[in-house]
């Protein structure tokens, strides 16, 4: 089984079980623990709450079979800060990214969050502002 968690419908990868999140809620109910070979969660670290972020990463881990690959990833707020101030990002474009977010953190941070679990970091890798994290269980 492999799932992609979003939070809208757009970019949907073909042949992925489509999980959208109602906010900052993540239901993985309809599947169970160590069903999944690969969970896709590349963009929704920004809509969880940072008090959130360890109980969501634990589930994710939870449906993962032993061997299943998991990426998860988010906007780093360091480098949205630096590209604010640098001018990258204009103001509407920077309220837009801000009004959809329910908390930004940053590679490190989850990084060692990761390092707490069972999981083990593959790969991380940032692309402007988002940065993704793909580990193993």
């Amino acid at each position: 089984m492999k799932i992609q968690i979003l939070r809208d419908q757009q970019n949907l990868i073909e042949g992925y079980e489509h999980v959208v999140m109602n906010g900052a809620e993540l239901d993985l109910s309809r599947f169970s623990n160590n069903e999944c070979s690969e969970i896709i969660a590349d963009n929704i670290l920004d809509a969880v709450p940072i008090r959130y972020m360890a109980q969501t990463l634990k589930l994710l881990t939870d449906k993962l079979r032993m061997g299943g690959k998991l990426v998860i990833g988010g906007t780093d707020l360091r480098l949205f800060c630096k590209q604010v101030l640098n001018e990258t990002i204009s103001p509407t474009d920077a309220n837009a990214i801000i009004s959809q977010c329910q908390s930004m953190t940053n590679l490190e941070e989850i990084v060692g969050l990761v390092s707490t679990t069972n999981l083990k970091i593959q790969t991380t890798n940032i692309n402007g502002i988002h940065f993704e994290i793909c580990c193993t269980r």
